[in-house]
């Protein structure tokens, strides 16, 4: 698994329980879009992920491990409530490059809305 924000290693063994089962796991701050990468083989499966001003990034290896491909990515904001999240996961072949670009989550009348920003060979698109 690769993640570009999170870099650093992280002790868990001071979290609450449950983050005790993440192996090797490496922490960062963005408030820009998450992403990372799970590769197995010919296919790289991209986890793509909105980021709110300071938001903590945490990534490691999970308990399971069916395949090479297992692990865990945890996205959390301590430092306000009421964080809106949204994610899209592209399996993408290796001689193709990932088409998500953007990913925003706004509040509208009571609704959460996440719109997706998609580019193309030729052109972008943005769906709701």
């Amino acid at each position: 698994m690769r993640c570009e924000v999170a870099t650093g290693n992280m002790d868990l063994s001071a979290e609450p329980p449950g983050y005790t089962y993440i192996k090797n796991a490496r922490h960062g701050m963005t408030g820009e879009m998450i992403r990372a990468e799970f590769s197995d083989g010919p296919v790289t499966t991209h986890l793509s992920m909105n980021g709110e001003p300071r938001t903590q990034v945490l990534i490691g290896d999970g308990p399971g491990g069916l395949d090479s491909r297992s692990g865990s990515v945890v996205h959390g904001d301590p430092y306000r409530t009421g964080g809106m999240f949204a994610a899209v996961l592209e399996p993408v072949d290796q001689s193709a490059r990932p088409v998500v670009s953007a990913i925003q989550c706004s509040k509208q009348e009571g609704a959460v809305r996440a719109e997706i920003s998609v580019v193309t060979q030729r052109h972008r698109h943005a769906g709701r």
